[in-house]
């Protein structure tokens, strides 16, 4: 199913996007504090996952924001009246390879151990093994709490991401749409 959108339509639709990336964006900074808040008065947190969770979001925006801008441009070119979109301007994977085109450094890597695990259930060094941004499996295994029957033990999302990488993710996905913002205007 498409949608055919007035050209003189796009720029509020952009505009909009970039608002709601930004409430995502606004999200994940203010949770990523708490985290810190939590943290440093001695209690445990889930604040990291809730911000990349906030984060994905805003990033699905983003993608949104960048194929509206892209048919936009391209229909003025062309001295379209209209585009053509996919309904909700096409699915999860489709908005977040745009942005992995645009902004390929803009990742969190899931991390595992190195060479599997230890019999006595502890991590061997974490390395990065995916970006749990862009691939759908890696994303949903490091949310969700998972089972390791090789370790006999749960595994709680907030071991697989680092929080430094969060904190940049966040920090960069600020300035790029402050950019938009700046284009847009």
């Amino acid at each position: 199913m498409t949608w055919t959108i007035p050209i003189d339509k796009i720029p509020f639709g952009i505009e909009k996007t970039q608002q709601t990336a930004r409430y995502f964006h606004d999200l994940a900074k203010r949770h990523l504090k708490q985290m810190n808040d939590e943290l440093q008065n001695g209690g445990t947190s889930m604040k990291t996952i809730h911000a990349v969770v906030f984060l994905y979001y805003g990033l699905e925006e983003l993608g949104k924001l960048l194929i509206l801008f892209e048919k936009f441009d391209e229909a003025k070119r062309n001295g379209d009246s209209q585009i053509v979109l996919e309904k909700y301007v096409g699915n999860h994977d489709t908005k977040l390879e745009k942005v992995k085109e645009a902004y390929p450094d803009l990742i969190i890597q899931k991390r595992e151990p190195e060479n599997g695990w230890k019999n006595d259930g502890n991590f061997e060094p974490l390395v990065p093994k995916g970006d749990i941004l862009t691939d759908f499996i890696e994303r949903s295994n490091s949310w969700l709490t998972t089972w390791y029957p090789e370790r006999s033990t749960w595994q709680e999302p907030e071991g697989w991401i680092d929080r430094g990488d969060v904190k940049i993710a966040i920090e960069k996905f600020g300035n790029i749409l402050d950019e938009w913002l700046k284009k847009i205007k």
